[in-house]
Order: structure tokens, then C-alpha cells, then sequence
């Protein structure tokens, strides 16, 4: 039995639950750093949060605590008795250059003082590194994670692959495949801060994709550095179960207070929108002047990065988190070319995407029309076949499913049994009449100011439906700027004739197409 249970998903994102030696830890999870040995926010009031991880540097721990670690156990030296991290020191590796600990003494320590979820000294790649650079990185990281698992006594004890390559995704997915050869029950994908720092947020995007592609999906799959509400949402959405970061108490250091748009210098707030218990009990001016202002910041920090976290959970629940995604990628125009990675890779967010769902898909721009959701709806019309000889193109008429609006049933009296009646949908394209009561036909509601108009989807729906089916002619109303549009791609070979207009002139408005 695996360590990790998914109980729901949506887009690549999933809800579950990570076993560990002291607890179960529901993700996606925000992980705290704690510093051993000065701790700004106190561990107990993190468990009272509801933060139950946190990650700790084991080597830090090691040169300040040493031998005293081993024997109370690395729980006791931070006083936190729920699931603890170790980060084996990479980050220091990445400023510093090198440690004077080799990773099998590094591995041991972890070992020895009781972690949880325990990683292995690695060799991070960062941002900018050359490619062969970056290989030996990736090769060296390889070598000395094979010696840790080898060697490892589990016991209960997660070790989690360190996973690098930087911006080289060949490289990442040889990482993370390599990892999961040798047995790591989690991933751990490295250096993202300083692709953050360079707002490098669509390669960041693509670094998640590769690595989540390498590696089985039943492993979690843990992001270093990453815990901002900016960055947390598309994370998830693309296959991050837990993440962690040191961002809620540097932040704080310089005088930063973190809200879900980014983050704002305390100098320049006048007004606390937070509902948080910092924020609803103080002025910006009093949290300003505060001689606790650093405490209280970083406090805030926590509350606001916890509400994103609990915020995206919920879009999963509700098969939502792609209208909570898109929103939040508005936040800022470098982390808005997220979009473009999802296009490049579509199919990729549709993994987790449930078939049918209990609310109603919305859509609002172009951007939508990359929903799972459509993509799949579309391939459901491009496979639809019928015996009938003849096509009628029609707009969709304000009632769900259209075959029961007014409308629609006297358009078919008027076209007769041996006419396919289809709606033109601006999103989902081309509606067989049989198909629309399936989601996301008759469960949708859409802008009616941001119709993306005739989109290449729509047109590659209607090539397959023509090639799947006889039709030898086409009816449809030439004031009506869709249909009107789309049979200018209908074969010459096949007849265009208007709807038959209705004879009753008593008949109702919305009788008349």
C-alpha cells in the first residue's frame, strides 16, 4: 500500500492524503519553514492553524544541535509533534556552492533524528545554468540519491527524489524518471525560487509538466521554495501536492505583507482587507509602528497563504479550479503566459478532469475554449454519426437542452425527420440536438459580451462531422452570422439551402428563425 490516497481531481490537480510516521497530512499542503534554532511564528500556533507539516533543514539542525538532535529527535528539537520535512541542505548548496557533509553522513543524520519525510543531499541546478553544467548536476544528484535509498532503513520514513534540470526538461524528465527507478515513494522537484525571482512563471510552469509526466502519478509530488498565493493555484493545477516556502517570515523581514494579487510594502497600505486575526484587530499605521510588527507580519503571511491554499481545495471539491486558475493568472501579465503552456499542453490538464460535474462549466473568454471540458465535448461531436442525409446549422436558442425549446422543435417539424438539427455553440461549436444534454451542452452559462466567434475547434468539429456522415445538404439561415460563417467551410459538393420559412403569420417571434 502506497503512501499517498487521491480522493478527488480536477485538471491535473488532486485532493488527498500523504501517511506518515506522525499523522496523515491532507494535500495540497503548504509547508511552513521552520528555522531549528530561531523560529519566528512559535510551532504550536502553526499546529493550531492547521499547518500539519512543516520542513526544517536538517543541516542547520546538525551544526547547531548535533548529537543533542539524535537523541530527542528533530520533533522535540522544533517542538512540533505533527509530520516534520527535512530539507538535507540543498538550498545551502545553491548559495553557498558546497557543504562540508557528504550526503551518506547527511542521509545518516536524517536517519538518526526521526524525520518524516526525509531528502537527500543533492546538487540543485537553479536558473541559468548551462546545459552540460546543468547535466553533471543531474548526474551527480542521480549518483548520490541511488546511495541514500540503497541504504536507507525505511522503517516508516518517506525519503522524497530530489528532482532537478532547471529550465533543461529533457533533463528534469530524466531526473524524475531515474528517481523513480530506483523506488522513491515522493518526488521533490528543486529550484523554483529562482525562476520566481525572474518571473519566470511559464517556465516554471513546464519544469512541474515534465517532471509530473516522468514520474507514476500515484507519487506526490512536492515543489521546493514555492508558497505564494500567486504561484500556488496553477502549481496544484498542474500536479503539485505540496509545497514549501520561507517566504511568510523573509517577507515579513523587509516589511511585505502578502495578499492573493502579490505582495504590497506595509509602507504603502491604507486599508486592511484581510478578515485574519492580525488584520481585523489592527490599523496599517498600529501594524506599521508595532514593535511585534515582524511577528505580526509574518502571521498574516501564514493566514493569507493558508486561505489560498483552503481556496483551491474548495475549487476541486466544487470543479472549479479552472475558472479559480484563470483568475488568478490575471493577477500578473508574466504569470498570465501560464495560459500559453496549458495550449502547448492540453491534453495534459485534461488527466484529472472529471467527465461530468455538478456545476455548471462557465466561460467567459477565448481562453476557455482550452477547458477539458470543451476539448473533450468537441471530440464527442467529431465521433457523432448519423443515418440522416441533410445538416441544418442553427444558433442556439436561450433554453438548455435545446431540444426543448419552442423554437427548435418548430425548426423541426419545418426541416422534416431526414434533417440532423445542430446548435452553434460559441464554445462547445456544433451541438447535435442528441447530444445536448450531455455536460457541458445544457450545464454552462457564457459572457454574452466576450463570444470568441467562429474558433479553429468549431471548424475542426465540423470537418469531422461532415467526413463521419452523408449529408448531401445543408440548411440553414443566412442571417445568422454563425451558421453563415461555418458553411463557408462546408464542401461545394454539398447543397446550401435556406431554413423553410413559416407559413403561419400568427406564429410567435421566437417561432420565426
Amino acid at each position: 500500500m502506497g503512501i499517498f490516497e487521491v480522493t478527488e481531481t480536477d485538471l491535473a490537480g488532486r485532493i488527498g492524503r500523504i501517511r506518515t510516521n506522525h499523522g496523515t497530512v491532507a494535500t495540497p499542503a503548504y509547508v511552513p519553514v521552520v528555522h531549528p534554532v530561531k523560529q519566528a511564528i512559535p510551532t504550536k500556533t502553526l499546529k493550531g492553524m492547521g499547518f500539519e507539516m512543516v520542513i526544517t533543514n536538517a543541516y542547520i539542525t546538525m551544526k547547531r544541535h548535533g548529537k543533542d538532535a539524535e537523541k530527542c529527535g528533530i520533533h522535540d528539537i522544533i517542538g512540533f509533534d505533527g509530520a516534520v520535512m527535512t530539507d538535507s541542505g540543498g538550498y545551502q548548496v545553491l548559495e553557498y556552492g558546497g557543504l562540508d557533509v557528504e550526503p551518506a553522513a547527511m542521509a545518516a543524520y536524517e536517519r538518526s533524528i526521526g524525520s518524516d519525510i526525509a531528502i537527500p543531499l543533492d546538487k540543485p541546478t537553479g536558473f541559468g545554468l548551462p546545459r552540460r553544467t546543468a547535466q553533471g548536476y543531474v548526474r551527480r544528484t542521480l549518483a548520490d540519491a541511488k546511495a541514500t535509498i540503497d541504504s536507507a532503513d525505511i522503517d516508516g520514513q518517506i525519503w522524497a527524489g530530489p528532482i532537478q534540470g532547471g529550465e533543461h526538461l529533457d533533463l528534469v524528465a530524466r531526473s524524475a524518471r531515474g528517481l523513480a527507478k530506483m523506488g522513491f515513494p515522493m518526488m521533490a522537484l528543486g529550484s523554483p525560487v529562482e525562476f520566481m525571482e525572474q518571473y519566470e512563471y511559464a517556465s516554471l510552469a513546464r519544469m512541474i509538466i515534465a517532471a509530473r509526466r516522468a514520474i507514476p502519478a500515484g507519487l506526490p509530488l512536492h515543489l521546493f521554495g514555492s508558497g505564494h498565493p500567486l504561484t500556488i493555484p496553477f502549481s496544484v493545477a498542474l500536479g503539485c501536492d505540496t509545497f514549501d516556502s520561507a517566504s511568510y517570515a523573509l517577507y515579513a523581514k523587509h516589511g511585505r505583507y502578502i495578499d492573493q494579487d502579490g505582495t504590497r510594502r506595509l509602507e504603502g497600505i491604507s486599508h486592511l482587507s484581510c478578515p485574519c486575526r492580525v488584520c481585523s484587530s489592527h490599523t496599517p499605521s498600529e501594524l506599521r509602528t508595532s514593535p511585534e510588527r515582524y511577528e505580526l507580519l509574518s502571521l498574516h503571511n501564514l493566514y493569507a497563504i493558508k486561505s489560498s491554499v483552503d481556496g483551491v481545495r474548495q475549487a476541486i471539491s466544487e470543479g472549479r479550479l479552472w475558472e479559480h486558475v484563470i483568475r488568478g493568472l490575471r493577477a500578473h501579465p508574466r504569470l498570465y503566459e501560464v495560459i500559453s503552456v496549458i495550449a502547448e499542453n492540453p491534453e495534459y490538464v485534461e488527466s484529472g478532469t472529471p467527465q461530468f460535474k455538478q456545476r455548471a462549466a462557465l466561460f467567459f473568454t477565448h481562453d476557455d475554449l482550452l477547458r477539458p471540458e470543451v476539448r473533450s465535448y468537441h471530440r464527442m461531436v467529431r465521433s457523432f454519426y448519423t443515418k440522416r442525409t441533410k445538416l441544418c446549422l442553427t444558433a442556439a436558442p436561450p433554453a438548455n437542452p435545446a431540444y426543448l425549446d419552442h423554437g427548435i422543435v418548430s425548426l423541426q417539424r419545418r426541416v422534416g425527420k431526414d434533417v440532423q438539427v445542430c446548435t452553434i455553440d460559441p464554445y462547445l461549436g456544433i451541438i447535435p440536438l442528441e447530444l445536448g444534454d450531455i455536460y457541458p451542452a445544457a450545464h454552462n452559462m457564457a459572457a454574452r459580451n466576450t463570444e470568441p466567434g467562429i474558433a479553429a475547434p468549431t471548424l475542426e468539429t465540423l470537418e469531422h462531422l461532415i467526413a463521419n456522415n452523408s449529408f448531401a445538404e445543408i440548411i440553414y439561415d443566412r442571417k445568422d452570422a454563425a451558421a453563415a460563417a461555418l458553411v463557408k467551410h462546408i464542401p461545394r459538393t454539398i447543397k446550401r439551402n435556406q431554413i423553410p420559412k413559416i407559413k403561419n403569420k400568427k406564429s410567435t417571434r421566437q417561432e420565426q428563425l
